[in-house]
Formats: C-alpha cells, sequence, structure tokens
C-alpha cells in the first residue's frame, strides 16, 4: 500500500515536471513565453550587424537559472543529450535580431546538434531578420514592423512551424523578398 502510494506520488510528481515530459526541441511556455523588447526599432535591428556582435548579455547566472528551472543539471544533461545532440545552450525564444529580449522568460535550453536544433532555429531567424530588412528597404519601417511582430509572434507559437511557413523543408534556403 505505502508502495504503491509512494509510486504513484513520483508519477505525479515526473509528469508535473513539463521538461522531463515535453519534447525539449519547443520551450516550455510556462517557464519561457517569449518577451521582445520595446526600446528597440526595427531600423536598429537593420542597422546591426549581427554576426560581429561580441556582446553576451546573457550571464552565467541566467544560464544556471534557466537550466534550474527546466529541471537540467547542466548543459551535456542526458535530456540536452536526447537524439545524438552533444549539447544544449541557452537560446533566445526570440532572437535579439528580431527584437528578443535579454531575460529568463526569452531564454530555454535548446539542442545542438538534432534535427530542429539549434541550427535549424538560426537559419529561420537570419531569414527573418533578412526579410525584415528587405521590407524595411522596399516599404518602410511600418510594412516592417508588421511583418517583424508576426515572426515574433511565430517564434512564441511554434517556431518548427514558423520554419516551414518561412523557409519549407530543412533543406530550403532563405529569400528574403
Amino acid at each position: 500500500m505505502i508502495k504503491s502510494i509512494l509510486l504513484s506520488g513520483f508519477a505525479v510528481a515526473l509528469l508535473a515536471t513539463p521538461a522531463l515530459c515535453a519534447d525539449i526541441k519547443y520551450p516550455d511556455t510556462s517557464i519561457t513565453p517569449g518577451k521582445a523588447r520595446s526600446d528597440v526599432t526595427v531600423e536598429q535591428l537593420c542597422a546591426t550587424d549581427w554576426s560581429r556582435r561580441a556582446e553576451r548579455p546573457v550571464s552565467a547566472a541566467m544560464q544556471r537559472d534557466i537550466l534550474t528551472e527546466y529541471h537540467l543539471s547542466s548543459v551535456t544533461d542526458p535530456l540536452c543529450r536526447a537524439d545524438g545532440s552533444k549539447k544544449c545552450r541557452i537560446d533566445h525564444l526570440i532572437a535579439r535580431k528580431l527584437g528578443g529580449a535579454d531575460v529568463e522568460t526569452n531564454l530555454w535550453p535548446q539542442p545542438l546538434a538534432v534535427s530542429w536544433g539549434a541550427s535549424a532555429k538560426d537559419k529561420l531567424e537570419d531569414c527573418m531578420h533578412a526579410r525584415v530588412c528587405a521590407k524595411l528597404a522596399s516599404n518602410g519601417a511600418d510594412a516592417a514592423n508588421r511583418l517583424l511582430r508576426l515572426y515574433q509572434h511565430d517564434l512564441k507559437v511554434d517556431w518548427i512551424a514558423a520554419y516551414r511557413n518561412v523557409l519549407g523543408d530543412e533543406t530550403a534556403t532563405c529569400r528574403a523578398s
């Protein structure tokens, strides 16, 4: 009797732990709902060379807090190594180049070397950024802002569906227009 109560209590605790039950390819929206900055303009986003930015505003303490929230011991936790990945990285749900905030509610541990991992999301973010900047150049700030807000929303809702919508399959290349 006591053994069955303990086992059922453990099962309930395990099921209530989102990171242990969820597909780590997606963030847990109760921990990482995504957050965009309100103090940046589309012109600023497009004028920044994001490939050369050395600034890393996510502190080691923030990274530890995110790992703890997701019940991971480190970026090499076994859950991060699922599907053959070697580790996770703490990533922005809404990328900085798309106006994402440097706050814990916009961060999550994302596997690196898996299908639908960090490199696929990076490819999507690069394409979205290029399209927003192309829209800025061709149609002005209002149109670019509308597209930016749409992309921010799509990343928060389902970044893999956004990838398929923007790029198609994993072998596709970005067309900025």
